[in-house]
């Protein structure tokens, strides 16, 4: 078995022994836009990565990300769940050089009854300026997501960003920041205004925030390590395993 298939392995039968995230039930319309805040915009697309263009046509990005949402808040609205600090869950990504400095990703975790989530979405990364003396870079990133919580919650959100970084030799530093907007949707099982019938109610929860973003990348040819922070309405931490060619 080589590297890339062990790691795969291990990232599933993790994912697979992940104790499901619990939504809680009877939630008030104030409980219910604080939870899109807390799950629509955490688990949003992030770059989690190098900031370098990947290299036009034959540039190539595989990776195996990990992300933490703080979901101990969840505790204390509605019936009161008993849900765990942090939920951690993996996603599978890839990603393409276009043209112009030009870079598409997409990302997705399928959905398991075991874990109850699910999320798939993309990410167009467009070179704006490279330094000419200094290995150094400006970029804008447009992305959009998907999540499926238990079938119980449904999150879209779509943000717009604009990205720095800093190349020195196996590292690279890169610190950006804009504004995030997310929908959140519950099935009536979960709401508190009719509780007896299951269908996704019509009713969208609409929250915008500004997004501010650091991280960092390590290469270890032909692979990299990279980190990001990311701040919502609440502080987040993601990684990612990759492979460059």
């Amino acid at each position: 078995m080589n590297l890339n298939s062990l790691l795969f392995a291990i990232l599933f039968l993790s994912w697979q022994a992940q104790a499901a995230l619990t939504i809680p039930g009877n939630l008030n319309g104030e409980e219910r836009q604080r939870i899109t805040e807390i799950l629509g915009l955490s688990t949003s697309s992030k770059m989690v990565g190098n900031p370098y263009p990947l290299g036009g046509y034959s540039g190539v990005e595989l990776g195996l990300g990990i992300e933490s949402v703080n979901t101990e808040d969840l505790n204390h609205f509605g019936n009161h769940v008993n849900q765990e600090k942090d939920f951690t869950y993996p996603l599978l990504s890839v990603g393409k050089g276009l043209y112009n400095n030009t870079d598409i990703f997409l990302h997705f975790i399928p959905y398991t009854q075991s874990a109850g989530f699910s999320e798939y979405g993309g990410l167009l990364r467009v070179g704006l300026y490279q330094a000419a003396f200094i290995p150094a870079t400006l970029g804008l990133i447009l992305h959009a997501n998907s999540t499926n919580i238990g079938n119980v919650f449904f999150s879209q959100s779509r943000g717009i960003e604009l990205v720095t970084g800093l190349n020195a030799g196996h590292f690279s530093l890169y610190l950006g920041g804009g504004q995030i907007q997310a929908s959140g949707r519950f099935s009536r099982a979960v709401n508190a205004v009719n509780p007896d019938q299951q269908t996704a109610i019509d009713e969208s929860n609409l929250v915008a925030h500004p997004h501010w973003f650091a991280g960092g990348s390590f290469d270890i040819e032909p692979y990299f390590v990279a980190i990001q922070i990311d701040q919502y309405t609440q502080t987040m931490f993601s990684g990612k395993l990759g492979l460059r060619f």
